[in-house]
């Protein structure tokens, strides 16, 4: 469309006064989700399978329009509206992508790290991108009215904070001084703090990954196909994932080859996620309970959240079982026993709890191995006993879902791209553990969206 068309609403009423029209801007980012990333295969008491978890959620961008007037708008019985509202709804759904990619443009230009602590002017920000002081050595020729654009878009997403001050004391609105700072949510984009957040706003919006999303209708509806083979020996078609029919290769091979940039956005993400989830997976669960008792981490790499653990709650006793080629390279861990072994060998460590996080992920396995697991689990277990499972966990009522579980809905959709298995509903966990002759107690979202705490006992 045209740049320079608006849209409005006009409301009439015979009876009523003229309609009064507001527009409202709202802009929003969720930050989240999945990654890409090439990396060791994850260390488990059982055959090796990638480790790829995670996730998080696309920006979304709303333009509201409130229309006040004297009469009530349309809606349909159930409150869901109809008509203008409606097509508004849908336009707002359509233009998520917009700040998406504007936040991306803010990012990739270094602007988080020009402004600093500081308050800013267009004039000021373009002159240090003029230098290069940004990511590019390079100098540059700022569009400074694309720039004001995209600072406006940061404002109203709440990225920045935006002042006025009278230019040499002028009252005049049109001798108005504006400058941008960061708000909190905006510090987290700066380079080099610990939480990193840019690097998941440059990996999820880089090419390889935006470009698959066009091939994600093709995919579903069974016609995402790519050629094998050579001439001589003859080509034939394959079924292919998103991100391989847009970049000619699976996702593992483009961030485990050439492309370190990337391959370092997806790892500082995958190490922010990571960090979340430990101190989700402390605050998650009252472990001060399990005073005096064992406390057995299933498939527990290199003891990191055991660790953690004891070192909080002394008074728990805690082990972490892993493959005997893990645990025998693990530097000795205070307060944790590292134990050897295979979980399909059905003989676990004995425990009065046991403790899994991101074991039972679809990935890993198929369903009768994941009950065999539990069922293992089970055995070991006293009659008191519990499982403490932290994983991610999709919302049964997507209508409803909001938080965490609206979250996973947009990561879910994302894992698409890569061929990554969905995670399971409430309803699929419930009778998941059953078929193992266990029951839950309760599932919590935690302070990660990706990390869940699913309590279990036995039937």
């Amino acid at each position: 469309a045209n740049h320079r068309n608006s849209y409005s609403y006009v409301g009439t009423m015979a009876s009523r006064a003229s309609a009064v029209v507001v527009f409202v801007i709202c802009v929003y980012t969720r930050l989240a989700t999945p990654f890409i990333i090439c990396s060791k295969r994850r260390g488990i008491a059982c055959h090796s399978s990638p480790w790829s978890h995670l996730s998080s959620q696309p920006t979304i961008f709303q333009v509201k329009v409130k229309v006040e007037m004297s009469s009530s708008i349309s809606t349909a019985n159930d409150g869901e509206p109809t008509g203008s509202d409606a097509a508004q709804s849908l336009m707002e759904l359509a233009s998520r992508h917009f700040a998406s990619q504007a936040l991306n443009a803010f990012v990739k230009m270094g602007v988080p790290d020009i402004l600093g602590a500081d308050f800013m002017s267009i004039e000021q920000i373009s002159g240090l991108l003029d230098e290069g002081i940004s990511s590019n050595s390079q100098r540059r020729n700022v569009n400074r009215d694309g720039l004001l654009r995209i600072m406006r878009l940061m404002a109203a997403e709440g990225i920045l904070e935006q002042s006025s001050a009278p230019i040499n004391g002028s009252s005049s609105t049109e001798e108005q001084k504006v400058t941008f700072g960061l708000t909190a949510k905006g510090n987290l984009l700066k380079s080099g703090g610990q939480q990193a957040l840019a690097s998941v706003v440059l990996h999820w919006m880089e090419k390889p990954l935006w470009n698959a999303w066009a091939e994600l209708p093709d995919y579903v509806a069974g016609d995402c196909v790519v050629e094998q083979g050579n001439e001589e020996a003859g080509k034939e078609a394959k079924n292919a994932l998103p991100f391989e029919k847009a970049n000619g290769m699976s996702s593992d091979d483009y961030y485990c080859q050439e492309n370190a940039e990337s391959l370092k956005n997806a790892n500082e993400f995958v190490r922010y996620i990571s960090a979340e989830e430990e101190r989700a997976v402390l605050s998650g669960f009252n472990w001060s309970q399990l005073s005096g008792k064992t406390l057995l981490d299933v498939g527990g790499h290199q003891g990191k959240i055991m660790s953690l653990i004891a070192s909080k709650y002394p008074g728990i006793k805690c082990k972490c079982f892993d493959l005997p080629e893990v645990v025998s390279s693990v530097t000795a861990l205070e307060g944790v026993e590292l134990l050897g072994g295979d979980i399909f060998d059905g003989d676990l460590p004995s425990c009065d709890v046991i403790f899994m996080k991101h074991f039972l992920d679809k990935t890993m396995w198929n369903e009768e191995q994941t009950i065999q697991i539990l069922s293992s689990c089970r055995d070991t277990l006293p009659d008191d006993g519990q499982i403490i499972i932290a994983e991610a966990v999709l919302p049964d009522d997507c209508v409803n879902a909001s938080g965490a579980n609206r979250l996973h809905l947009y990561v879910d959709v994302l894992f698409l791209l890569v061929g990554r298995e969905a995670a399971r509903t409430e309803t699929e966990w419930t009778s998941l553990v059953e078929k193992a002759g266990l029951r839950v107690d309760w599932i919590t979202a935690t302070s990660a969206p990706s990390c869940y705490m699913i309590v279990l006992s036995k039937a």
